[in-house]
C-alpha cells in the first residue's frame, strides 16, 4: 500500500513547525535568563542553526512512521537550554555543565564568535577600543567561556514549543490522510 497523501501531510506539517522553528531562531524578543532576569536577544546570531534545519526521509514499517529532523548539534542545548553549577534553568533540563573548567575546544569556540561578532577590548585609561594582545584576547575568551558555565545556557523552546502545536493537530490530518490512502488503494483494483 502506498502512503503519497500521509507522506504529503507528514512532509507540510512538519515543514510548518521548521518554518516556525526558524522564524523563532531570527527574531530578537525578552527571553528569561536562568538567573531569573530578562534581557531581549536574537537566538542564532550566526544563522548555521537557521539553516541546518531540515526533514529527513519519512520511513512507514507496517502503519508506523517515523522521520528525523536534523539540525546542528548545539541546537538541543540551546532548544532545552543548560544548567550551570551556579544557577539552573527554569524548568528541568536533562544538560548541565558539571564544573567551572573550561575546555580548549570552548574556548576556541567562543573566540571564535568574538572574531565573527567583532567583541573588542577597551583601554582602562582612556576607554578606547584598542586591538588587544592575543593572550588578552585568550583571557577574555576564558572569563566569557567560564561564565557560560557558571550561568548555563537559557532555555528558547524555539523548536519544542512548534512541535508540541503541530503535534495536536497532527493527529486528525493523519487519520483523514491515511482514509484517503486506503480509498485510492481499493479504488485502484
Amino acid at each position: 500500500m502506498e502512503f503519497t497523501n500521509t507522506n504529503d501531510v507528514l512532509r507540510a506539517e512538519l515543514q510548518k513547525v521548521i518554518d516556525k522553528a526558524r522564524s523563532n531562531l531570527a527574531v530578537t524578543k525578552s527571553w528569561v535568563q536562568n538567573d531569573g532576569s530578562t534581557r531581549r536577544k536574537k537566538i542564532d546570531t550566526t544563522g548555521r542553526l537557521w539553516k541546518s534545519l531540515q526533514i529527513g526521509e519519512i520511513k512507514e514499517d507496517k502503519g508506523v512512521f517515523s522521520v528525523e529532523i536534523f539540525m546542528e548539534d548545539y541546537g538541543k542545548f540551546i532548544d532545552q537550554g543548560v544548567s550551570g553549577t551556579r544557577n539552573k534553568t527554569p524548568k528541568p533540563s536533562p544538560f548541565s555543565f558539571r564544573s567551572d573548567g573550561v575546555s580548549r575546544n570552548m574556548q576556541t569556540n567562543i573566540q571564535a564568535w568574538m572574531n565573527k561578532k567583532r567583541i573588542r577590548l577597551r583601554d582602562a585609561a582612556t576607554g578606547r577600543f584598542r586591538k588587544g594582545s592575543l593572550s588578552q584576547r585568550k583571557g577574555l575568551s576564558y572569563v566569557i567561556s567560564r561564565s557560560i558555565k557558571r550561568k548555563g545556557i537559557n532555555q528558547t523552546f524555539f523548536f519544542t514549543k512548534p512541535l508540541e502545536v503541530g503535534l495536536e493537530t497532527l493527529p486528525a490530518l493523519m487519520a483523514d490522510a491515511i482514509m484517503k490512502d486506503i480509498e485510492k488503494t481499493f479504488n485502484k483494483d
